[in-house]
């Protein structure tokens, strides 16, 4: 299997999850976000969408580690904007959670096509004149 590593973009003081994890992404999971995103799109007045955490997303050398640093129940994955966000919360309080951003590993759709207009532009700058 394949694992990414992906930064802790959110935490509460009182959390002391890793500051980077490994994270699977599968085709199946790509078709939720990518459902989720246009649920979002034509819904203006939803703001995010919940999604439930495949059993192989987190690497379970990783899984153990945020166990250990803090045992929680609640996992979820959520999409919102162009965002996609691994989130976690303590069985024990909602003030103990933390987000990992996964967003570079599935790009939205505008942000892929921004970048692809952007390499272009630039790309013309890099060509040598021709006398």
């Amino acid at each position: 299997m394949t694992y990414s590593k992906i930064q802790k973009t959110y935490c509460t003081v009182l959390c002391d999850w890793p500051d980077s994890i490994e994270v699977q992404i599968n085709d199946d999971l790509k078709d939720q976000i990518r459902k989720a995103r246009n649920i979002l799109k034509y819904n203006s007045f939803i703001r995010s969408v919940s999604l439930d955490v495949p059993e192989d997303f987190v690497n379970p050398d990783d899984f153990n580690i945020l166990y250990d640093a803090c045992p929680f129940e609640i996992e979820r994955i959520v999409v919102f904007d162009v965002y996609a966000k691994y989130a976690l919360q303590s069985k024990y309080s909602e003030m103990i959670t933390a987000k990992y951003d996964f967003t570079h590993l599935i790009e939205h759709p505008v942000i892929k096509e921004l970048r692809e207009e952007e390499a272009a532009f630039l790309k013309q700058f890099d060509e040598p004149e021709e006398h």
